[in-house]
């Protein structure tokens, strides 16, 4: 009978240099990259929008 082969334990990686490889992830092969980052900006537009509208009405009904 034979013995099963030991499994590589799972999580941490042993610890050793990364291959020599460039840091940045070319945005290119980051499928949605730009989409999301309009999507985004678009949502934090709206978000800035209705606080200053949200802070008149406020002011309104706190001075009526």
């Amino acid at each position: 009978m034979q013995r099963p082969l030991p499994r590589p334990a799972r999580g941490r990686q042993p610890a050793g240099p990364l291959p020599a490889q460039e840091a940045a992830i070319p945005l290119d092969r980051v499928p949605y990259f730009r989409a999301d980052l309009r999507r985004i900006a678009i949502t934090a537009g709206l978000m800035f929008v209705l606080l200053i509208v949200g802070s008149i009405a406020l002011r309104g009904l706190l001075q009526a």
